[in-house]
């Protein structure tokens, strides 16, 4: 309950540390608290980052689908589309849980709102994960893919003169 009362970054930080040097097993229930209050402040690359040492610290369930998910959307806040659908990449082809249908929807709406240079590589992203995911994710995946393939054929069949379009809207 302490870690959801930090209403700042800082403070939920501070309070997770306190946690750990307490020897208090942080759980990711714990963690997406934290990850949570990361990025209400606009820290949403400090959270993917504390996603990617939580996920890697080898702490079974220190990091869940939901910690995923929090980590994606802090990179897409934050500009960079491109890494958060290389963590999405990870989680699958690594296998260490499984992602939900909230995932691949992220996963939709990074799509919709990527600029077109960044288009090539989360479809071979993509592509890779197929196969991999219950039903109604892959369903969502290949609806994902088809979407990306006509926004890729109609970038390259017009010039827009967007070049400036580099980043994701968040």
């Amino acid at each position: 309950k302490a870690l959801h009362a930090g209403t700042r970054g800082g403070d939920a930080l501070m309070l997770l540390e306190d946690a750990r040097r307490r020897g208090v097993a942080v759980d990711a229930l714990c963690f997406n608290m934290v990850l949570g209050t990361l990025l209400k402040s606009g820290r949403g690359a400090e959270a993917a980052e504390m996603y990617r040492e939580a996920r890697d610290s080898g702490v079974p369930g220190a990091v869940d689908c939901v910690s995923l998910n929090t980590a994606m959307i802090g990179l897409v806040r934050a500009r960079h589309p491109e890494r958060a659908v290389g963590l999405i990449e990870e989680a699958v082809l690594a296998g260490t849980f499984e992602v939900n249908l909230r995932t691949y929807r992220l996963l939709a709406d990074i799509v919709d709102k990527s600029a077109p240079k960044y288009r090539a590589s989360i479809l071979e992203a993509f592509k890779k994960m197929q196969g991999r995911s219950a039903a109604a994710c892959e369903a969502l995946l290949q609806a994902a893919m088809a979407r990306l393939a006509r926004m890729q054929f109609t970038d390259d069949s017009t010039a827009t003169g967007s070049e400036g379009e580099d980043s994701v809207q968040g």
